[in-house]
Parts: structure tokens; sequence; C-alpha cells
């Protein structure tokens, strides 16, 4: 399932760079409701210690991947005490999380 939204070649630079605990897929790739200007809207959940300075995506843009993706990065304790559970719940049902 995860194939037909996120592309191999942009999953494994994720995680190869972030070492996430999961990446989440949401918006309207998640929603099936992605029109052929969509992009792909990825939320990486990292560990607590995970340094400052790795919080840039830039280093993921790579020409072999053009297509247009949000990489939204956050702490896990963050995303847990502004998160709405039922925003994530929703996300994970209707497209499942991207990788734990």
């Amino acid at each position: 399932m995860t194939a037909k939204f996120v592309p191999r070649e942009l999953l494994d630079p994720i995680f190869a760079y972030f070492h996430p605990r999961r990446v989440i897929l949401f918006r309207f790739k998640a929603q099936g409701t992605a029109g052929p200007d969509s992009d792909i809207d990825l939320l990486v959940e990292l560990d607590d210690d995970f340094p400052p300075d790795g919080f840039s995506a830039k280093p993921l843009r790579r020409p072999r991947y053009s297509e247009p993706v949000d990489i939204i990065p956050y702490r896990a304790s963050v995303l847990a005490s502004r998160a709405h559970p039922a925003i994530l719940w929703s996300s994970q049902a209707s497209a499942g999380a991207v990788g734990d």
C-alpha cells in the first residue's frame, strides 16, 4: 500500500537521514483525494534527542526525486503535545503509517 503513495526513492533517504520513529503520510495522498498538482505530505516523528542542526530536509532534496514534497520533522514529545489524536488516527487509518 505504501508504494502507491510514497515512492521508495523518496522514503529510503528519509529513513537514512532522520532514523525516524515513524513517517506518516497525510493530507490529499493519504485521503485518496490527490489531484494532479498535489504534493506528498510526510510527517516525520523523531526521537527527542535528535540534534537541532539535523532538522533541515535540504540533504534530502535530490535530483532523482523531483515531484513536490513537504517533509515536516517533529520531535516525539512536541508532536504528542500538539497533535490531536483523531487527526493522527484519521491519517493512519486512511493510509497507514508509512513506516515504523
